[in-house]
């Protein structure tokens, strides 16, 4: 599939089996704002006590199985039905409905990953961290790089 295609139905079925889902009545109310831009002024006032936004749970255990049910049966009745022309199109047209302003996708080398692919990285890791403060983003950043780089196929000398 070529990339073009395939960002645009990972965005149809982004909004079909996961947008549009009990995910979106999880995300209606009000959003707490923060005067000091990181939440940490941010509160829940229980009867036990307050809870620091940064600590706070926003989805209950019930919440989240019901929320990973539904999408799990709407992906489920996606992948049934990619032989069916006629839902596939009407799935990329309400898709791109949606997903119009989205941002592009991109890949996550790191979802595919053998064992030997795993050790490699952590052997890397434990090199790059030594001494280093990189941010969590850096390290996801360079394990992506990583995996990309290894992936690589090897070029043979001359004969």
């Amino acid at each position: 599939m070529d990339r073009e295609a395939a960002a645009a139905l990972a965005k149809a079925i982004a909004s079909t089996c996961v947008r549009n889902t009990f995910l979106e009545d999880l995300h209606a109310g009000t959003a707490p704002s923060t005067k000091a831009g990181d939440y940490s002024d941010v509160k829940v006032t229980s009867p036990y006590g307050d809870i620091p936004w940064e600590r706070l749970s926003r989805i209950s255990d019930e919440e989240m199985k019901k929320l990973m049910k539904e999408i799990v049966d709407n992906l489920f009745t996606v992948l049934t039905c990619l032989g069916d022309g006629a839902f596939m199109a009407e799935l990329l047209r309400r898709g791109t409905q949606y997903t119009s302003e989205w941002d592009e996708p991109n890949e996550r080398p790191e979802l595919v990953i053998t064992p030997e692919e795993m050790d490699f990285l952590f052997a890397s890791l434990k090199e790059l961290k030594n001494g280093c403060d990189l941010s969590d983003e850096d390290v996801r950043a360079e394990m992506r790089r990583l995996l990309v780089e290894k992936r690589k196929p090897k070029r043979r000398r001359g004969r």
